[in-house]
């Protein structure tokens, strides 16, 4: 089974817990600190996925980084479920699919900005004012610049893309000449 449809179907089971006990925002930010943290020291995810060490062994690591990490019971006994079942890797992947589901539950879209400049408080507010009134939910927009634009912008929500960037223009513009449509 493929590595991103077993996370999903491991962070479905969670959030379906986490909305039953009201609390899947929580569970959320819990499950990304931990996949922060598997990034950040890929030792630690490293030493869990190790069959060289006995199941005890990697549970006693999992225990110490949720007592560290002062996790709720819910997250402490599925994250110590992903080493039972050998599925420790999958916890990136899961916390994705869990804040996806998360954002869904909370009537919620990400939107994935690239600028070819930095771009001020003011544009960003009137820009998420746009998607909001555009998707019908609330946005959470995360910026970043990319020198590989020349302008514009280009907005990423879901599988959706807003190319507003003058390369894509410009792009447009020399595929109807080579059309010869002008």
């Amino acid at each position: 089974m493929k590595a991103r449809s077993l996370a999903r179907r491991y962070a479905k089971a969670l959030i379906g817990i986490a909305i039953d006990q009201r609390c899947y925002e929580e569970f959320a930010q819990e499950l990304a600190t931990v996949a922060k943290l598997f990034k950040e020291h890929t030792v630690l995810s490293t030493t869990l996925m190790n069959p060289s060490y006995t199941l005890a062994k990697r549970k006693a690591v999992m225990e110490g980084v949720v007592a560290r990490l002062k996790s709720s019971k819910t997250v402490r006994n599925f994250l110590l479920l992903t080493v039972d079942r050998g599925r420790v890797e999958l916890i990136p992947d899961i916390a994705v699919e869990y804040q996806a589901l998360a954002d869904e539950e909370a009537g919620r879209v990400r939107a994935d900005v690239r600028v070819a400049a930095d771009i001020d408080l003011q544009d960003l507010d009137k820009l998420k004012a746009a998607l909001e009134k555009r998707t019908g939910k609330e946005v959470v927009i995360s910026a970043r610049v990319d020198p590989t634009l020349i302008a514009g912008k280009v907005t990423r929500i879901g599988s959706t893309v807003l190319d507003g960037s003058v390369s894509m223009r410009l792009e447009l513009i020399r595929n109807t000449l080579l059309e010869g449509k002008l």
